[in-house]
């Protein structure tokens, strides 16, 4: 059913409604004016100590800052020391230990010079008792088999001597009855062979490649010159090839140096001594270890001449001009520590 109202209850029911409703805004207004007034103070109380955090902690890095530039000499001066420190501690140990190293360095050319040396002095020796065993055989008949130890007898041992004291004197006696018997041996063969060259030389049979040379030739004084095939080869370090005679001379500057023997090898001009000498070298520096110094005493015209052969045949060796007026200069610049190595 549809109840049919007039414009004047229509108008008098919203009325009211709105009068209603406005009573109820009208009594919470306090209450919300109250709620938005203390929204509104805590919001400015937040502020202003949100503000004074702000401005304390600007204080306070601004006081830090101050506190650092004011401190920041003191500091820096503390970390130079500590770096001077650091860098004299880190120099002394590199310096120490650079010592050492050349310590070592010296004490092991030290020892290959000692042990060539010896080596030197040992070659030279046996060079010497080789000499000797030319004239062994008159040697022992002057001596007389009685001075040589007889091969059946052996020595007497003493009842109260110590078993290994009496096992070491049968030892020695046993090595010495065999050095009599090969030395006997060798002496033997040696007397053998100068007859069989002789009876040969005169019956005119031909011998063969050992005997080639004819008795009346062969130094019983120098037996190193009986025909030997040579043991020395071109160093890998020298880029070139020698010929024949050139290895040859090569071959007699290195027994020179073995045996410790001076010598000049006179060759006549335009054989090539500038290349066999830089052979030689190289023979030293590959086989003995021994890169130098090697002093090289030339004309003023050659010494040029000198530097581009060993540029050419030896560049592994190391060239140091050392003429004219730059000498002074080159004497302060010479470490005699590198001179030595490679």
């Amino acid at each position: 059913q549809i109840v049919k109202k007039e414009h004047s209850e229509i108008m008098k029911e919203d009325l009211a409604s709105f009068l209603k409703r406005w009573h109820i805004i009208a009594r919470n207004i306090p209450k919300h004016h109250r709620n938005f007034t203390a929204l509104l103070k805590k919001r400015q109380m937040d502020a202003k100590r949100f503000s004074e955090n702000c401005q304390r902690e600007v204080k306070l890095k601004v006081s830090r800052s101050l506190k650092l530039m004011r401190s920041a000499p003191v500091r820096t001066r503390k970390l130079a020391r500590d770096m001077l420190i650091f860098w004299k501690r880190v120099d002394k140990e590199q310096y120490e230990l650079r010592k050492k190293e050349e310590r070592d360095a010296a004490e092991a050319l030290k020892r290959e010079e000692e042990l060539r040396e010896a080596k030197r002095q040992q070659q030279r020796l046996n060079f010497l008792l080789s000499q000797t065993e030319l004239y062994s055989h008159f040697m022992q008949n002057k001596a007389g088999e009685s001075a040589l130890p007889d091969e059946g007898s052996a020595p007497e041992v003493d009842d109260e001597e110590d078993p290994e004291e009496a096992e070491l004197k049968r030892e020695a006696f046993r090595a010495a009855q065999h050095a009599v018997s090969q030395q006997k041996r060798m002496t033997n063969a040696f007397d053998s062979e100068i007859v069989r060259l002789c009876q040969s030389s005169e019956s005119g049979i031909p011998t063969d490649d050992s005997a080639t040379m004819e008795p009346s030739k062969i130094d019983l004084l120098h037996p190193s010159t009986m025909p030997e095939q040579s043991s020395v080869q071109t160093p890998e370090l020298f880029k070139g090839v020698l010929k024949e005679y050139q290895l040859k001379g090569l071959q007699w500057l290195v027994n020179c140096y073995e045996q410790g023997l001076n010598g000049i090898l006179a060759d006549e001009m335009g054989l090539g001594k500038t290349v066999q000498a830089m052979a030689f070298l190289s023979h030293l520096a590959e086989d003995k270890n021994i890169w130098g110094p090697f002093l090289v005493v030339a004309p003023a015209s050659v010494v040029n001449n000198w530097a581009e052969e060993v540029i050419r045949f030896c560049p592994d060796l190391k060239i140091l001009p050392y003429w004219g007026p730059e000498r002074v200069v080159l004497r302060k610049n010479i470490n005699p520590k590198r001179l030595y190595r490679r």
